[in-house]
């Protein structure tokens, strides 16, 4: 079966899982003074997000439905990262988290993640994939997903840029050695290829996360292509 034909079925899995969420609820926020209220909003920094629109001009999007396509990829991103009083990135180079949303969510949908892992001293990027967030031109497009560990590589050419940029406000922020991609459901599968496939691996990630992500028609195979650790969250 070939690779997309694979990521088609696994999509399909992941979008399952996605509508449970969408359509049963969020959890309730924890309660106040509870261990988890205090976990979530515990650290050392104030948090701190800009917003981007980039645009990927080495690679198209595929038409879908009423939609004719793109000769390139555009990205809505956002940036979390721990902040120092006067607004400014905290000194020192941090370690980057690229989060991964699932099928028909959007770049905001692991806020809360964002936030924690960004008062711990992370900087952590999202973004709006073009085909499988929510509102996307011609509807959701699960197949797409073979398409966002390219997303991933792109950030991460686009972060390490700014880090060389004495003109950006990530200009010597971003720890190269220490870059690590976490995704739910559809996002967790799109980590999982980020750092395991033959093909659309990149190898600057060196570690993984995935919660609720369909993983076991991967086989064993596949997570041996690469010696490189991955958590996985599931019920």
């Amino acid at each position: 079966m070939g690779g997309w034909r694979i990521a088609l079925v696994l999509g399909l899995l992941a979008g399952l899982l996605s509508a449970v969420f969408v359509y049963t609820g969020l959890p309730a926020e924890p309660r106040d003074r509870s261990a988890s209220s205090r976990l979530l909003n515990s650290g050392i920094y104030a948090v701190g997000d800009i917003d981007y629109h980039l645009v990927d001009t080495s690679r198209p999007t595929a038409a879908n439905g009423d939609f004719t396509g793109l000769d390139h990829r555009e990205l809505d991103i956002r940036v979390w990262f721990p902040r120092v009083e006067d607004g400014r990135v905290a000194p020192g180079r941090h370690p980057l988290l690229v989060y991964s949303h699932g099928f028909a969510a959007n770049k905001l949908s692991g806020a809360y993640l964002a936030d924690y892992m960004a008062r711990q001293g992370y900087l952590v990027v999202a973004a709006d994939y073009p085909l499988t967030r929510f509102c996307a031109p011609g509807g959701s497009r699960l197949v797409d997903v073979v398409h966002q560990p390219g997303d991933i590589s792109f950030l991460l050419d686009t972060l390490l840029a700014w880090d060389s940029d004495p003109d950006s406000p990530f200009f010597e922020r971003v720890d190269a050695g220490r870059i690590a991609a976490m995704g739910i459901s559809l996002g967790g599968l799109t980590s999982a290829l980020a750092v395991y496939h033959p093909r659309w691996r990149d190898d600057r990630v060196g570690l993984a996360v995935s919660i609720a992500g369909p993983s076991s028609m991967l086989g064993p195979v596949f997570f041996r292509s690469a010696e490189v650790p991955m958590l996985v969250v599931a019920t």
